[in-house]
């Protein structure tokens, strides 16, 4: 064999292991159940993604993969942060399913209890956040909807992580909906001046709490743009 061949097969045996090194774990193959962190690290990115494009557009039997995967190894490692990305996993899913979610969404609520009990302070309240957020928009005779769970959870969740605006926008969702307008409106503001990173969901989370201040509380915005 030539020099130049010599070159040229080890240049492709080289970019083939590349390839294998950076292309994404699937679930099939087990490599996310043997390095946990690995998948917390995608399924975060997933996650992220998911929430950017409309459910159509979502990858749907990859976010139930992957959801089936988290579960798993919250079991396996006892992990909250696997146990509740599997539960928002899986509701992401589910959205693109709406015909047939309502009898799947307790799966959402076990696996987002699994996280509560194990470390109910994860992801600044996260368990108690999506919990929230499930009992205040799932339908309510008919599924696991409930407002009054809604509100408890997001009370504690602003409890235990006031810096988080995603808790104070729940929350005020949820008080706007007992008709409780100055909470609701104090909520919001609370989640306008939260302190947090300037990661991509509190700032998903502030611009909605903006827009729902414009929208149900138009005088605080006249006054608010007088003040500055």
């Amino acid at each position: 064999m030539s020099r130049f061949c010599l070159k040229l097969f080890a240049a492709c045996v080289i970019l083939t292991l590349m390839g294998c090194q950076s292309a994404a774990p699937d679930p099939r193959t087990g490599l996310w159940k043997q390095a946990p962190q690995t998948f917390q690290r995608d399924a975060a990115q997933a996650i992220e993604h998911a929430r950017a494009v409309e459910p159509s557009a979502r990858p749907a039997e990859r976010l139930a993969a992957m959801a089936d995967v988290g579960a798993e190894l919250g079991q396996r490692e006892r992990s909250a942060l696997c146990y509740l990305q599997a539960s928002i996993l899986y509701g992401l899913y589910l959205e693109t399913r709406p015909l047939t979610a309502l009898p799947y969404l307790g799966r959402v609520e076990e696996l987002a209890q699994q996280a509560l009990a194990i470390d109910p302070v994860i992801d600044h309240a996260g368990p108690h956040r999506t919990l929230g957020w499930l009992y205040a928009l799932a339908p309510a005779g008919i599924s696991v909807g409930d407002l009054d769970q809604a509100e408890i959870h997001f009370y504690r969740a602003v409890e235990l992580a006031p810096e988080f605006p995603g808790n104070w926008l729940g929350l005020g969702d949820v008080l706007y909906e007992f008709e409780d307008d100055d909470a609701a409106r104090e909520a919001y503001l609370a989640a306008l001046a939260a302190p947090n990173d300037q990661s991509s969901a509190a700032l998903d989370d502030r611009e909605a709490a903006r827009q729902r201040l414009a929208e149900r509380f138009p005088d605080w915005t006249l006054l608010s743009a007088a003040g500055d």
